[in-house]
């Protein structure tokens, strides 16, 4: 795991991204329900496909809990777009290709950062870090957040 600015308790920092559809998303979306932000290395990758179809195939628990899922990469809007709608995702996936909020995280030391360490936080509906999960296993991912989940909310 990468020396983090931020760390369970935290407040999770400020942003303003795009997301794959175009619409832009900020730390305000993320209040009001508890959060999973998942970062991925990079779009149509063998591990990020196992991921994103595990959150796809897990959507409705994370529903049924009250929880929004995003995924954040160093990949463009139109990236993003591509690999969302190939796979029916149902939830955003947003274009970090700045680095900025990942640079904030202390994910990305600057933004010219290859890619995005695996990296998820699950934010409470204050938009308090509730825990940071690196991420060891790309397809079991969605699952193990679950379980998480269930423990902490």
């Amino acid at each position: 795991m990468p020396d983090m600015l931020v760390k369970k308790g935290d407040p999770f920092p400020e942003f303003e991204l795009s997301s794959h559809t175009g619409i832009n998303v900020t730390k305000g979306d993320l209040l009001g329900q508890a959060s999973v932000v998942w970062f991925y290395p990079k779009a149509a990758t063998p591990g990020w496909t196992k991921e994103s179809i595990g959150f796809r195939d897990e959507f409705a628990k994370y529903t049924a809990l009250g929880v929004k899922v995003f995924g954040i990469s160093y990949d463009s809007v139109a990236d993003n777009n591509k690999f969302a709608t190939k796979h029916d995702l149902p939830f955003l996936l947003l274009s970090d290709s700045k680095r900025e909020l990942a640079i904030k995280l202390g994910l990305a030391k600057d933004s010219d950062a290859w890619f995005a360490p695996r990296i998820s936080y699950i934010v409470s509906q204050e938009g308090v870090i509730l825990d940071v999960i690196d991420v060891e296993d790309a397809g079991a991912h969605a699952k193990t957040t679950l379980e998480l989940l269930d423990t902490i909310l």
